[in-house]
């Protein structure tokens, strides 16, 4: 019919002596009709991947320079493919300009290429980052008067050969829901977002209420660029007639920080369960502290990657830094690629900021260092109580089979523990520390 296609693909390997035949058959794809552009690059996903369950069948059959281009794992129990979410090839969208006074969408696309719109049309622009566009200030379509600054967000993490997809209704068993109206059947997710200029086509949009402006307000600009879900605290945010119409579903939470952190950490398959992931906290040595271990690491013979206040590591791949620590949908987007970079171990750095907002919430921490604490951020903590309560969380959600480090010589270190389930280590120059500093010169 006009509005229901096929797209497949059929590809065998290796060529000389033939393997593996697949067949990838697509009911509808929305980024093209040709086999060749949709189905193709899955095929390729897919064999690569079938190649890494038992390199040695295959090693004889396959050209040398393909093979040191595989990423391949210790053992092949860890070959498996480790998300559930459907592999669906990343199409880098054209600008089109489709009026001399209207603003082009440029989000997926290339900075070149935004660049010769912007000054075809006459538009004054700003570009923060590098790689491909993430978000822009002026929504698309919006009229202009030639007056206007148009800035630019950029990010090196979008640059993959694939994204992920996964069925809004396996996504709704990982959060916990108050409601859920509309329609969220044969649904599927191509991101989570808490900033409704970043929504995209099938975009999961939570609204967060904010110190300085209320994501609630964005509810109707989330869902006209293509948001598939919107998830809200105000059930009466966005009426449920609306919801119906745009085929769309609402999802209403009690906490849209905790349900951002639930989500990203179903989306991206639990991610930092498979690091072995340490957070560092406290006034002041976090960033130095992370960058030492890092080091170590690296010289240990682990690739490790880093969150935190100058710059965010996906193995080598540096990422600006805008936060200390990351929100939640960041993170664990961050974690997921450096698992993909074949990243063992991270390290980040732990906010308080971080603890009482959420952004952390869910994250498998093996690791959680303490370095002091002293009457800082009281703006926004208001006594030091409250500041030390923020950073005890870290230490109160750590397992049994966890390590708590912490300074014995900070008299606060003994309460930031207490109660914690995981293993204490001191270090410090106190005579009781498990790991004595002496002899400073």
């Amino acid at each position: 019919s006009k509005q229901h296609y096929n797209s497949s693909f059929i590809g065998f390997f290796p060529s000389e002596n033939p393997q593996v035949i697949c067949l990838i058959l697509l009911n509808s794809p929305d980024q093209g009709k040709y086999g060749g552009l949709v189905a193709a690059p899955i095929f390729k996903n897919v064999a690569e991947r079938i190649v890494q369950t038992d390199v040695e069948k295959y090693q004889e059959y396959l050209n040398p320079d393909l093979m040191k281009n595989l990423k391949f794992a210790e053992n092949n129990s860890e070959n498996q493919i480790k998300n559930k979410s459907t592999i669906k090839p990343i199409s880098l969208n054209e600008v089109k300009i489709t009026s001399k006074n209207k603003m082009p969408d440029l989000v997926n696309c290339q900075i070149k290429d935004a660049i010769y719109a912007l000054t075809k049309l006459g538009i004054k622009y700003k570009i923060t980052g590098t790689g491909i566009i993430t978000s822009q200030s002026i929504t698309p379509g919006k009229k202009l008067t030639g007056t206007e600054i148009c800035l630019i967000e950029c990010s090196e993490v979008y640059i993959r050969s694939f994204t992920l997809l996964m069925e809004l209704t396996q996504l709704l068993n990982t959060v916990s829901v108050i409601q859920v109206t509309g329609e969220v059947q044969r649904k599927d997710a191509s991101s989570i977002v808490y900033d409704s200029r970043k929504v995209q086509k099938n975009s999961i949009f939570v609204a967060i209420k904010g110190y300085k402006t209320d994501g609630h307000k964005f509810l109707q600009d989330a869902i006209n660029k293509g948001a598939v879900a919107v998830v809200v605290e105000d059930q009466n945010s966005i009426p449920d007639e609306f919801i119906s119409h745009s085929q769309i579903a609402k999802i209403v939470v009690k906490n849209s920080r905790i349900a951002l952190a639930e989500l990203s950490k179903g989306f991206y398959n639990d991610p930092s369960s498979k690091l072995k992931l340490i957070g560092i906290t406290g006034t002041n040595g976090k960033t130095t502290s992370t960058f030492i271990l890092k080091n170590i690491l690296q010289n240990a013979g682990y690739k490790t990657g880093l969150v935190g206040t100058i710059a965010n590591y996906v193995g080598e791949q540096k990422i600006d830094s805008k936060l200390t620590t990351p929100e939640s949908n960041d993170l664990n987007r961050f974690f997921y690629e450096m698992i993909e970079s074949g990243c063992s171990h991270a390290v980040m750095e732990v906010s308080s900021h971080s603890l009482i907002l959420n952004r952390v919430y869910g994250l498998n921490f093996i690791t959680a260092v303490f370095s002091n604490i002293t009457s800082d951020h009281l703006d926004f903590h208001q006594t030091f109580e409250e500041y030390l309560k923020a950073k005890k969380i870290l230490f109160d959600e750590l397992s049994n089979d966890s390590f708590a480090i912490i300074n014995s010589d900070d008299a606060s270190g003994k309460d930031i523990v207490k109660n914690s389930r995981a293993k204490i280590v001191t270090y410090g120059m106190s005579d009781y520390s498990d790991y004595r500093i002496k002899d400073i010169r």
